[in-house]
């Protein structure tokens, strides 16, 4: 899967930038209400639906001095906001796209492994995802 906010690529696995741990939680706005003596409580379901990605991506660097600035520097190289893009499928074949409009990266945790390997965990926010980018 191929993962984008704007033009910028944040995962494209399996190569070059390898994903794991993808996880997508989607919840809602939900009122419960209690009544007297009823048996159960009553959930009314209020809308506001978000959804919130997360998933790890490496990246192996020529140099110790290339991994080092990019981890320095990733932050300020993409937007914070916008339209994220979703390319499920493998280059070369059948592929699905899917869109998370007006979303959020809400989260960057980065780090070293060994001297030219970064990892960064990325947590983007958004409403619900869409078949289209409008």
């Amino acid at each position: 899967m191929k993962i984008l906010i704007g033009n910028f690529v944040l995962a494209d696995s399996p190569d070059p930038i390898p994903m794991t741990n993808l996880r997508i939680a989607n919840s809602g706005n939900i009122q419960p209400a209690q009544f007297f003596r009823a048996t159960a409580m009553q959930f009314y379901d209020r809308g506001n639906q978000k959804t919130e990605i997360t998933f790890d991506t490496t990246q192996l660097w020529p140099t110790q001095l290339a991994a080092e600035t990019y981890l320095l520097m990733l932050r300020t190289m993409f937007p914070t906001t916008g339209l994220v893009t979703f390319i499920a499928g493998v280059k070369g074949r059948q592929t699905a796209s899917r869109y998370l409009l007006n979303a959020v990266v809400q989260n960057v945790q980065s780090s070293m492994l060994g001297a030219c390997t970064t990892k960064h965990s990325f947590k983007i926010s958004g409403g619900i995802i869409q078949t289209t980018p409008q």
